[in-house]
Formats: structure tokens, C-alpha cells, sequence
């Protein structure tokens, strides 16, 4: 009989273990996966406004043909709010689409990411931004040179984030059993499969004080480029806490990181 009780015992454990590392597996799958799609989006910004501003840098960004190179960084990406020539002085000098040529002429030179550009003269990405089209977006910019390596300004690509990352989420998720959400090093949630929490910093929002393992969660995810850990959440659209288990990684790029993390919470 005893042994009969230590069997059930150890068969519970292995089952038990089984299906942890089951999900632990399928967590760190999933975060590699959305870390695999977002950067394959990233990269193809990058080769799209280099090839733009290598064309302006040539032509002269006055050249008619800028509005033509404009338009066609667009192309493909329904998450684009906008594409832009800014100058060296940080003045926004053409503009596409055409509903947003009013903002040409715009001085944004007090923008973080346009500081750091003009001061760099290298590739950046903005954090969540107010744009001048009263959007919340992300700015994504790479320099201009003229063929004798004057910097003449740079070429912007503004973008709804949430829909972009949405557009690698749902693949990910798809099939799974996960979720997703991706924030900021400062806390700041870009992207969640719950919308409500869109926008609210996970350290600072009154929605995530009751909820400390959360809170602790997101400070390892902050510091540790990678991992696993657990917490206790409301299941999103609802007011019932559950557990989730989940697992992030770090993405770097154009000096910005953001924490991707998948994420499944108990039935």
C-alpha cells in the first residue's frame, strides 16, 4: 500500500512537471516568435528609409522626386500615419500623405528623438510620442547625407505602434493559447491583447497596485533581458484574478529596447 501511495505520488509530480515545462516551453516559444516578427517588421523600416535617404541625399531633399520617395515608404504598411523630410534644423520640410502638409513648416526640434539625431546623426527610434498630427505614435528616423557627406536632415516614418505590434501579435498567438503585451523600459504598455491597459505605465498606474507580484514582475523584466516568472492578474475584460505564467525578451533597437512578453493564464 505504501508503495502504491509514493507511485501515485511520483507518477503526480512527473505529470505535474510535465506539464509545466509544457507551458514554460510554449511561453518561450511564443516570446521568441513575437520577438522574431516584430524584428523582421523593424529591419524592413530600416532598409526602406535607407534607401529613401540615400535617394533624397542624392537628388537634394528639395527635388520634386522627395514627395515621390515619401509616398512610397508608405506603401505595404497600413500602420504608417506618415512619412517626412526634416531638416537640420529640425523643421519638418515635406510631408506625405497630403492631409498632413499643414504640418510642413512645423518646428519639432524640441522632440527627444529629433535631439538626438541632429546631435548623433544616427539612426533612432522615439518612445510613445503626442505627434504634431495629434496621434499617439512612435517615430522611427535614419539621417541624410549629401553625396559630399553633408548632413542635410533625416527621413521620419511615424506609426501607430499598437496596430503595428498588433499585426505580429496575432500571429504569434494564433493557435497557441497566448497572449502578449509589450512595453517600454520605463514601464510604459505599447501593446496589449487587453486595449485597456494600452497606454498605462505598469510601475506608476493605480490599476496595478493591488497586484505586487505583477509590479515585482515587470521590475526583473526591466533588468533581465530574458526569463520566466508568475503573478496574479485580472483575466483581461473581467474582474477575476488568476494566475499567469509567462516568459518575455528584450528587443534592441536603434538604441530603444521593449519587453515582448507571452503570457497564459489559467482556465
Amino acid at each position: 500500500m505504501k508503495r502504491l501511495v509514493i507511485t501515485a505520488v511520483a507518477l503526480f509530480f512527473i505529470m505535474y512537471s510535465g506539464t509545466l515545462w509544457a507551458v514554460e516551453d510554449n511561453l518561450d516559444k511564443s516570446a521568441r516568435n513575437l520577438e522574431s516578427v516584430i524584428m523582421g517588421m523593424l529591419k524592413g523600416i530600416d532598409r526602406t528609409l535607407t534607401k529613401s535617404a540615400s535617394v533624397i541625399g542624392k537628388l537634394g531633399p528639395s527635388n520634386l522626386e522627395t514627395r515621390r520617395v515619401l509616398k512610397e515608404c508608405r506603401l505595404g504598411r497600413s500602420y504608417v500615419i506618415d512619412c517626412a523630410f526634416i531638416d537640420d534644423k529640425g523643421v519638418i520640410k515635406v510631408i506625405e500623405p497630403d492631409r498632413y502638409k499643414n504640418s510642413e513648416g512645423i518646428d519639432i526640434s524640441y522632440q527627444d528623438a529629433v535631439k538626438e539625431i541632429l546631435k548623433t546623426r544616427e539612426p533612432v527610434m522615439s518612445d510613445l510620442i503626442d505627434s504634431v498630427e495629434g496621434i499617439k505614435s512612435v517615430d522611427f528616423k535614419v539621417p541624410v547625407f549629401s553625396e559630399k557627406k553633408e548632413f542635410l536632415g533625416c527621413v521620419s516614418m511615424l506609426t501607430r505602434i499598437e496596430e503595428m505590434i498588433k499585426f505580429a501579435a496575432v500571429q504569434v498567438e494564433a493557435g497557441r493559447g497566448v497572449k502578449t503585451w509589450v512595453m517600454q523600459k520605463d514601464g510604459l504598455i505599447i501593446y496589449e491583447t487587453d486595449h485597456s491597459q494600452i497606454g498605462l505605465n505598469l510601475f506608476s498606474d493605480p490599476l496595478y497596485k493591488g497586484y505586487p507580484e505583477l509590479v515585482e514582475l515587470g521590475r526583473r523584466m526591466v533588468k533581465e533581458a530574458s526569463g520566466q516568472g508568475t503573478y496574479t492578474f485580472l483575466i483581461n475584460g473581467t474582474q477575476k484574478v488568476v494566475r499567469k505564467d509567462a516568459a518575455w525578451r528584450t528587443l534592441s533597437f536603434y538604441g530603444k529596447e521593449w519587453v515582448l512578453v507571452a503570457y497564459q493564464q489559467e482556465k
